[in-house]
């Protein structure tokens, strides 16, 4: 559906991530350009907080699937 298109997607968050993944399956070429100097996310911190609600989603669209770690948290504190 969009092969021979080239994206560039702005920013390595999980909207990133997931905009970049969905693209490729329909068919494009997506490059991520991220500001960090890291070449992964793994050490950065607790992670990246993602809504009960999103995580669902993200399952729903075959994206999330039980080989990724994750931690459930009930609730969200902000310092």
């Amino acid at each position: 559906m969009l092969k021979n298109l080239n994206i560039a997607i702005i920013g390595g968050s999980i909207s990133g991530h997931l905009n970049a993944l969905n693209l490729q399956r329909l068919g494009a070429k997506v490059t991520i350009f991220e500001r960090s100097a890291q070449t992964s996310f793994k050490d950065r911190g607790v992670g990246i907080g993602v809504p009960t609600t999103v995580i669902d989603l993200v399952k729903s669209m075959g994206f999330f699937t039980e080989m990724v770690k994750h931690e459930h948290c009930p609730y969200f504190k902000r310092i």
